[in-house]
């Protein structure tokens, strides 16, 4: 709320103003705008040579290419290549066009070819060069879309049609180079060589033109018009099927428009350039304040017409964390006062807006009860009680469903009829805990290796009510959880991690709590404690999430109403970071082990 001084009673009264909550940043502008390194709208008046590049990145070179504000796609005109000796090129530029690397990247355009045949979109080769280079283009012999890296040419088999505007998009993703035309994609391919170009070279980036031999005159070159060029540097914008954009290209990052509100959320998940708008005109004060909780780890660069205090503009918060930012502005935005208002806030996991990843992994096993994801994400271990196995597998790239491959280490706890697994302690994994179906026993293997089960031999606990499937434990391992139905038990534990060390638990009646579960069958808690996964098993298995006012303690425990029901159903799931996995088995679901990406809050 904002404080507002009332003098009319002779004395200061401190009086509630309403705030109102803005529009999402991520919905105004362009929220990858800062990995943005050429961005040419093409806008002028008929026949002119200027070219500018609105990300502020590099400065266009024309030769015998204008605009023309006859063919156009969006505002006021296009560039005209009129055949072999007419071209674009970057005279300089702040950081490389395509410099890529090994890294993600996004070239899209709008095209409207004159002719059938070759023609060069955009080239970064350097003359004669021969490794290390990047084009898209047409075939001599055809119209189809050629993605053609360090000499390496992918062509799709859809084609690009004449006399009309088409949008047209290369990206790669991890490694995946893919081809788009019209939102739809049309080719995919394995290549992560290194792509370099020569930007503030002799030999620059071409826009239809071959560099080849650097803008010789060949029918290589491009006939038509070009409208709405985007390069995106470390961002693979399109991985599957688009709508085509429908208006020009957003020349801001993620926007915060006065005329919306004064409080914002921004949860950005690349590198963000904000931008400030509408504020009220000079005599009017406008204030707002921003919070800001990354999903992934990015840099912020802030709108030059900010003065800090202390003269240095704060950096990012960390994956999980939040800052709170407050600005003022007196002058009709011509300059803002920036605060740092709280930093290193603890952002918490949320099912609220959970997105489903395409690739899966198929297990084939029948039956799944129990997940558990190491810290790093490259090994997991489930729980399969026919034939009582807990059986290991690796990922060869963390995190990466598609590189999963099933472990030699599969370990048969006969009798042991395994439900839940948790391994720990917290930063060394090398224990085991196993839960038994429709029983209060709860099992202790040694990890002869971190994160892997390779052990048959257990030690067992009994601990809570007879069918206590679910369990947990506290981050500094002084508390376990266990959950029979709808009582939860707390045990103390004297000794860190040692079950054999419980005293008393304490019971909490979680029925008047939760939403639509009607088992407490598997759970999670955050390392604060303040937040808290419970899941139902099953084909309609699902996911709910509770606040913990009280840390660690259920008895403040309130059901958030977000929740999950996972494609296939719930065996087992686990959270690591910002990933939630899930598995179920052939009988229970599709056996398939999922991976959702959470947002923070």
């Amino acid at each position: 709320m904002a404080l507002v001084i009332d003098y009319s009673s002779g004395i200061f009264e401190a009086a509630p103003s309403g705030e109102t909550v803005g529009t999402d940043p991520a919905t105004i502008g362009d929220p990858n705008f800062a990995n943005v390194t050429l961005l040419l709208h093409m806008d002028g008046s008929n026949g002119g040579t200027t070219f500018t590049d609105s990300s502020g990145n590099c400065t266009i070179a024309a030769n015998n290419t204008t605009t023309n504000t006859s063919v156009k796609k969006f505002g006021t005109a296009s560039a005209y290549f009129s055949a072999d000796s007419s071209y674009l090129y970057v005279s300089s530029a702040t950081t490389g066009v395509a410099d890529f690397g090994t890294g993600d990247f996004t070239v899209e355009m709008f095209v409207y070819r004159t002719t059938t045949g070759r023609d060069i979109f955009f080239d970064t080769r350097q003359n004669t060069q021969s490794t290390g280079y990047f084009l898209v283009a047409t075939p001599s012999s055809g119209n189809t879309l050629q993605i053609d890296i360090n000499g390496t040419t992918y062509t799709s088999t859809a084609t690009i049609a004449t006399n009309q505007w088409v949008h047209i998009a290369a990206s790669r993703e991890n490694g995946t180079v893919r081809g788009f035309i019209d939102g739809t994609l049309v080719s995919t391919n394995s290549d992560s060589t290194s792509i370099t170009d020569g930007t503030n070279g002799t030999y620059p980036p071409l826009i239809g033109a071959t560099g080849n031999t650097w803008a010789a005159t060949t029918t290589a070159n491009m006939d038509g018009y070009i409208d709405e060029l985007r390069i995106t540097k470390g961002v693979a914008r399109y991985t599957s099927n688009f709508t085509a954009p429908t208006a020009a290209f957003s020349d801001q990052g993620p926007t915060i428009s006065a005329t919306t509100g004064n409080v914002f959320n921004h949860a950005p998940s690349a590198d963000v350039a904000y931008t400030f708008s509408n504020p009220p005109t000079t005599g009017s004060a406008y204030d707002f304040t921003l919070k800001v909780a990354p999903t992934a780890t990015v840099a912020i660069t802030w709108p030059s017409s900010v003065k800090w205090a202390g003269g240095t503009a704060p950096s990012a918060p960390a994956v999980g964390k939040k800052d709170v930012y407050n600005f003022f502005t007196l002058d009709g935005g011509t300059t803002y006062y920036g605060f740092q208002g709280g930093d290193d806030f603890t952002a918490l996991p949320t099912l609220d807006g959970a997105s489903v990843e395409a690739t899966t992994y198929s297990t084939n096993q029948s039956y799944i009860n129990g997940l558990f994801v190491a810290p790093d994400e490259d090994k997991f271990a489930i729980t399969e009680p026919l034939p009582d196995d807990v059986i290991n597998y690796t990922m060869s790239t963390a995190g990466d469903l598609s590189t999963v491959s099933a472990g030699s280490t599969v370990v048969d706890v006969t009798s042991t009829d395994p439900h839940m697994i948790y391994m720990g302690p917290v930063g060394q994994g090398t224990q085991t805990w196993i839960s038994r179906n429709n029983s209060n026993e709860l099992k202790v293997f040694t990890n002869s290796t971190a994160w892997v089960m390779n052990t048959a031999t257990g030690v067992s606990h009994s601990l809570g009510a007879n069918d206590a499937e679910a369990f947990w434990f506290s981050n500094d391992g002084y508390y376990l959880f266990r959950v029979s139905t709808f009582d939860l038990y707390r045990f103390p534990l004297s000794t860190a991690w040692d079950i054999s060390t419980a005293g008393s638990a304490t019971n909490i009646d979680m029925t008047s709590k939760v939403g639509s579960i009607t088992a407490i069958q598997d759970m999670w808690i955050d390392s604060s404690g303040r937040r808290a996964f419970l899941a139902q098993s099953g084909s309609s298995g699902i996911i709910e999430e509770y606040n913990l006012t009280t840390a660690y303690d259920f008895s403040s425990a309130v059901y958030t109403g977000n929740s999950l029901s996972p494609t296939g159903g719930v065996g087992g799931f686990s959270v690591v970071g910002q990933n939630l996995y899930v598995a179920n088995g052939t009988v229970q679901g599709d056996g398939k082990v999922r991976k959702y990406i959470l947002g923070y809050n």
